[in-house]
């Protein structure tokens, strides 16, 4: 919730200041930028593009879900996220200009002003994006808002995963127990893989998640045996 409304109003902010800009290139360099020799832009109707706006945030929104930008961003790859924005902000272009097209307002929407808007949104996207990831890293280095994590593996399998976790504390997780597979052959006296404890056998999978806090439940290995 907390992303789509740093989006809105990242996109409000940036639509709002493309009306400047372009108001701003007007005055400076009169001649529109698309095909048509000589021919001049005419003057931006404000109050008519505030209310494309009210169309324009809703399927912006709507296309960065449908693009994959609301996912976890835990451990995201930086070229991973600006394709989803990228892949988000064609879905919201084509959704906005299908709804201002239904609307019959299409007609007076500056190409210059929409063309501008659509770009910026994909950088100011990414960066307030990756603002909110680098916020979100400090805080897990911290130890705050981690995601407890349940692995159930024999331990020699589990070991990797609890390594790699504990070198990448910006990922938010924390391994709170392990649990060997019920046909696991490892001697049941192992009580702990690594510093972790060894919380019993998957058939106590119940029992564990109502006693422990546990947010999410991880399979390797043999684990499904």
């Amino acid at each position: 919730m907390a992303a789509r409304v740093a989006d809105a109003l990242v996109i409000i902010i940036l639509f709002v200041f493309t009306m400047k800009m372009r108001t701003l290139k007007m005055e400076i360099w009169p001649f529109d930028i698309f095909p048509g020799a000589g021919r001049t832009l005419q003057a931006l109707p404000v109050d008519a593009h505030l209310e494309m706006l009210v169309l324009i945030l809703p399927s912006m929104i709507v296309g960065l879900q449908l693009g994959g930008t609301y996912g976890d961003l835990r451990g995201i790859r930086s070229d991973v996220l600006l394709f989803r924005i990228l892949r988000g902000v064609a879905f919201g272009t084509v959704l906005s200009i299908t709804a201002l097209f239904l609307f019959q307002a299409i007609h007076l929407l500056s190409r210059t002003l929409f063309v501008a808007f659509v770009a910026g949104c994909v950088g100011t996207l990414f960066l307030s994006r990756r603002t909110m990831v680098a916020v979100m890293k400090r805080r897990y280095a911290r130890g705050l808002d981690v995601r407890n994590i349940l692995v159930i593996g024999t331990g020699g399998e589990a070991l990797p995963l609890i390594n790699a976790i504990g070198r990448h504390q910006e990922w938010g997780l924390r391994v709170i127990g392990v649990l060997h597979p019920n046909s696991s052959r490892e001697h049941s006296g192992i009580s702990i893989v690594q510093g972790v404890d060894v919380m019993g056998r998957l058939n106590e999978l119940d029992r564990i998640l109502e006693t422990h806090p546990v947010d999410q439940v991880y399979q390797i290995g043999r684990a499904h045996v």
